[in-house]
């Protein structure tokens, strides 16, 4: 007996409406449409984020091709310094220009040129 009146209580059965009224109420905010227009503003969006790295990525490859291109300036005019460099040094040292230098033309020439003999312990005499 005492079962009956508890199934029959009128607290009971305003619980269990109230009850039944939330569950009715979780089932709908749980429920959700997603609309063709919020999936297109999304695919925008992700297309916008995408677009944007990939001119960050550009713009970082332009400006190393630019400091690539300063460097084998930089590079050419050292090498152009330098074979200027080696111009002159060979020119320095060709023999037509050390017979003309007015320092090998001032030296004296030996009188008598004495050479090292074979297994002999003399150096070369000059007289």
């Amino acid at each position: 007996m005492r079962n009956s009146k508890l199934s029959h209580s009128p607290y009971r059965t305003q619980f269990r409406a109230v009850r039944h009224e939330e569950i009715k109420q979780a089932k709908k905010t749980v429920s959700f449409v997603i609309k063709q227009s919020w999936i297109v503003v999304g695919l925008l969006v992700f297309a916008s984020v995408l677009g944007f790295f990939q001119v960050i990525t550009y713009n970082n490859l332009a400006t190393k091709g630019y400091g690539l291109k300063r460097l084998e300036i930089a590079k050419q005019e050292l090498v152009t310094q330098s074979e200027i460099t080696n111009q002159y040094l060979a020119d320095a040292k060709s023999m037509g220009n050390l017979i003309s230098s007015p320092s090998i033309s001032n030296m004296r020439s030996p009188a008598k040129v004495q050479y090292v003999i074979e297994n002999s312990a003399e150096l070369a005499k000059a007289y």
